[in-house]
């Protein structure tokens, strides 16, 4: 399932992106596809973000952790980190996710 979000390409900033739903699409892609995820395997709203914004934001993903990858614009080959999943799973309770 992907979160919904509102994709304005004018005014929405890398903060506006939230961790946790963003990993855990990675983590349940990752899954289904049983490998890294490539840029070209993401799915609206996330496909739908500038290339700049999109970038950016995996390269914080990267910095702190939760994923591995590239964010050069390259295919990315994204995997969630051991960090990652234990964000997902501190942010699920019961079913629901909880937002960082």
């Amino acid at each position: 399932m992907i979160p919904e979000a509102a994709v304005d390409n004018k005014s929405m900033q890398r903060k506006d992106i939230q961790y946790v739903p963003l990993v855990r699409f990675i983590a349940e892609k990752q899954a289904e596809l049983g490998m890294w995820v490539c840029s070209w395997d993401f799915e609206p709203p996330y496909s739908e973000l500038p290339d700049n914004l999109f970038r950016s934001k995996m390269g914080k993903l990267i910095d702190k952790g939760y994923v591995t990858g590239c964010n050069c614009g390259c295919g990315g080959d994204y995997q969630v980190t051991d960090k990652g999943r234990e964000l997902i799973s501190a942010n699920t309770i019961e079913g629901e996710i909880q937002h960082e």
